[in-house]
């Protein structure tokens, strides 16, 4: 995913709204009805896409929602079930933003000990609402080497990232994250070797998985704990879901 400028770019969000959670605050900003939303970003503009997808004899809607800052690249998007928005950095500034499903864009300031050195592509937030983790990589080697997680319910900011060490057996270039909201584990796709893996602690692990055709740039989970990627086989194809197997890492129009 480093061809930015004139392809799209799709950062999915990592749970679908089919969690059903009742906090006032959901409620307030994020329905519950099955909707998912990503933010695209081509030719230096970005927005905000609603998509519903097909169910019966219903197709898929999608709905372009304007950002109120267009001009950022918003990565390492997540959601957060305690108060139904959406969070992630400027990939250009490491800003933390946090974005409601009306557009609006708000500026958490940059967190202190992120690297700003790195490159963010991949993050997630887990299943508590506590954390928006994303994986820092070295923009001259293309690999991955390092792990924040930002604690996006301090009470002081600006907020810190606290950093660990990446550790695997070969050089990774994660394109996402997504936690299972059964099991919580930590899944990603690794679009260097294109094959799932499982980050556990600050460990990546790959060896139960199979290199597939597809590149995936988005994971995400239903409420049922079946993951979802999506990404396309080939540059010249456009991007589609896909079903991915949690024990093989096979993935499935």
């Amino acid at each position: 995913m480093t061809k930015t400028t004139k392809k799209a770019l799709f950062f999915l969000l990592k749970l679908l709204f089919f969690l059903g959670y009742t906090n006032q605050a959901v409620a307030q900003n994020a329905a519950c009805d099955g909707s998912l939303y990503l933010i695209v970003y081509n030719d230096e503009s970005s927005v905000l896409q609603r998509i519903r997808p097909a169910s019966g004899k219903q197709s898929t809607q999608v709905e372009n929602i304007p950002l109120s800052t267009p001009k950022r690249r918003i990565t390492c998007l997540g959601f957060n079930v305690t108060d139904g928005y959406l969070y992630g950095l400027d990939f250009n500034t490491k800003e933390l933003l946090r974005v409601d499903v009306q557009g609006q864009v708000l500026s958490l300031g940059t967190p202190r000990n992120i690297n700003m050195s790195d490159e963010y592509w991949a993050g997630t937030i887990d299943a508590l609402g506590r954390n928006l983790t994303v994986i820092g990589r070295n923009p001259i080697t293309g690999a991955d080497h390092a792990i924040f997680n930002i604690n996006i319910n301090a009470r002081n900011t600006p907020f810190y990232a606290g950093f660990s060490p990446l550790l695997s057996d070969g050089p990774v270039s994660l394109t996402d994250l997504a936690v299972d909201p059964i099991l919580g584990v930590t899944y990603g796709f690794d679009g260097k070797n294109r094959q799932l893996v499982t980050l556990g602690g600050s460990g990546v692990s790959n060896y139960a998985f199979r290199a597939v055709p597809a590149k995936l740039s988005s994971l995400f989970f239903d409420k049922n704990g079946q993951l979802y990627g999506y990404g396309a086989i080939g540059e010249e194809n456009g991007s589609i879901l896909f079903k991915v197997n949690k024990s093989d890492g096979k993935v499935t129009p």
